[in-house]
Formats: structure tokens, C-alpha cells, sequence
């Protein structure tokens, strides 16, 4: 169904701000109850973010992309 995806096709994906800036990857995800949360990482900064369309508005599995309204010092 459209907006559903498996964990292994969202792992490994580039994660981009609305902003253009590069966040890092999706490393794994979480189960927290009400949704799951995106784990990124750059390597060096960790990124937990709800993957709700409010934080999380495009998935591109695709092109390999997954767009956020996150900022990098968040």
C-alpha cells in the first residue's frame, strides 16, 4: 500500500533536511508504540526522528532519499 514500508528498504537511505542539509542515513528503526522512529547517523551525530508525515513529508526508496523537517542541531 502507498506510505508503507518494509524496515530493510528504509535502512540504508540518505536522509536530507527540508533545508538541503545531508543528516546522515537511516541506521535502523525503532518501535515506540504510536509509530516508528528513525534512527540516522552521520558517523559522528545520532538523529532520533518520528516517522510520522509531520517530520517525515517524502520517501524515496527509489532515489534513495528520505526528506525531513528536522534540523541538524536537534
Amino acid at each position: 500500500a502507498r506510505d508503507e514500508y518494509y524496515w530493510a528498504d528504509l535502512i540504508g537511505l540518505a536522509v536530507v533536511n527540508t533545508e538541503g542539509e545531508a543528516l546522515g542515513t537511516i541506521t535502523t528503526l525503532l518501535s515506540a508504540g504510536a509509530h516508528e522512529v528513525l534512527q540516522v547517523s552521520d558517523g559522528t551525530l545520532t538523529h532520533l526522528i518520528p516517522f510520522v508525515p509531520d517530520y517525515v513529508p517524502e520517501v524515496d526508496t527509489a532515489g534513495g532519499q528520505v526528506r525531513v523537517v528536522w534540523q541538524k542541531d536537534w
